[in-house]
């Protein structure tokens, strides 16, 4: 909140100490002063205006101070409120302190200054306790959030493990479907001869052999095909069980994991792609996982944000420059407003939903993949940068240091 923003209500049936305290304040800092004359209508105007600190006088026609404390107290507990009394009424200073008062000011107010000290150190104190409690209700998102996750990695990787036994076993079929051709061709080639001396050239068998070598052709390629993506899922499993840094090329991470991606239906079907990559060697020293995982977030984020585009586009470009590999993902998607740009970093902000909806397949998010994908790059001394604006798509880019 900025000082300007600030607004205390003064209550007291005192107009010339009301006026005081307004004069001063309005005209030694930015704070906006509220004047009410008396308690009933001080918590009207403390419920209307919902000021960030209370001055008010203990001594009142009707409904007293201690009456105003008790309701700022049970509404507003966080709201800071100052008492004010004349001097000899210690018993009163007491009370008021009990029952929540956060200061107490004698009156008459000989120096506004000594007013102003107790006002300003009682905001800081709402400052430091928002704070906190806002960083209690992030941690015990923060833990509850990162215990779903240490349980869905759990999952993972059991899962992870099943899957790679399963793939590792699918070899030796693939490789006998793959093989089958090769097997089957002579033979073919053996019958169709022997037809052909024996005058049959035009029989219906000859087709039907020419059939099957055609069937064992789509086989093939079929079997080629799964093999690939066996070999790449085999790949990102060992690389993502790596702890350690080693010499990586960048371009070859890259390509690994828009493979990979291959397996995402928007990825592979619904969004246009352009892979741009340098044609020199982009080396870098990290573990592997960490960058293949953060160009899986982003590229992850722009189909979020194009879910809704009938043109979506993805651009995925990489080069080299001033002793650091650099790489980007480009999306035609609606972009990101001034104010979330300011945010976008920041753990727990998204503008996704954190929870699926019943009625709605849409995205969702916990707002700590770029907040993630920040810290590592920053963990390697390298940068992250985005460009944005709205209508008009979003550009991250990844500058890591280069190896040598």
């Amino acid at each position: 909140m900025n000082d300007s923003d600030i607004k205390i209500l003064c209550i007291d049936d005192e107009p010339i100490v009301r006026q005081t305290i307004k004069s001063f304040f309005e005209m030694a800092t930015p704070y906006l002063v509220i004047e009410s004359n008396c308690g009933e209508n001080g918590i009207a105007k403390f419920d209307e205006e919902i000021p960030d600190l209370v001055i008010c006088d203990i001594k009142m026609p009707g409904m007293n101070g201690f009456e105003v404390l008790k309701y700022v107290v049970e509404k507003r507990p966080s709201c800071p409120i100052l008492m004010s009394s004349g001097a000899g009424s210690m018993n009163d200073a007491v009370t008021a302190m009990r029952n929540g008062a956060w200061d107490y000011i004698v009156k008459p107010i000989v120096d506004v200054g000594i007013l102003q000290v107790c006002v300003d150190k009682a905001l800081e104190k709402a400052k430091v306790m928002k704070e906190n409690r806002e960083y209690k209700a992030n941690l015990e998102k923060m833990l509850d959030i990162r215990s779903k996750q240490l349980i869905q990695t759990e999952r993972q990787a059991v899962i992870s493990s099943v899957v790679q036994g399963i793939v590792h076993n699918m070899r030796t079929p693939i490789s006998i479907s793959l093989g089958l051709k090769d097997l089957s061709m002579p033979i073919i080639q053996k019958i169709m001869k022997h037809i052909k001396k024996i005058g049959g050239e035009s029989s219906e068998l000859i087709e039907d052999l020419l059939r099957l070598e055609n069937y064992l052709t789509i086989n093939t390629k079929a079997g080629e095909k799964l093999n690939n993506m066996v070999n790449s899922l085999m790949v990102k499993s060992s690389r993502d069980r790596e702890e350690n840094n080693k010499a990586c090329d960048l371009n070859v991470l890259i390509m690994q994991e828009v493979e990979f991606l291959e397996s995402n239906l928007r990825f592979k079907s619904r969004v246009s792609k352009k892979i741009d990559l340098s044609e020199d060697i982009l080396p870098i020293y990290v573990i592997p996982g960490d960058i293949t995982q953060i160009l899986n977030n982003l590229i992850k984020n722009a189909l979020d944000a194009m879910y809704d585009c009938t043109d979506a586009e993805i651009k995925v470009e990489s080069g080299k420059k001033n002793g650091y590999c650099w790489f980007r993902v480009t999306d035609n998607g609606p972009g990101i407003s001034e104010e979330n740009k300011k945010k976008i970093f920041d753990p727990f902000f998204t503008t996704k939903p954190i929870e699926k909806k019943e009625d709605s397949d849409g995205p969702i998010g916990t707002g700590l993949g770029l907040h993630y994908c920040k810290n590592t790059v920053n963990s390697y001394g390298g940068f992250m940068e985005l460009s944005s604006e709205e209508g008009k798509g979003s550009v991250f880019s990844i500058q890591l240091p280069e190896y040598k």
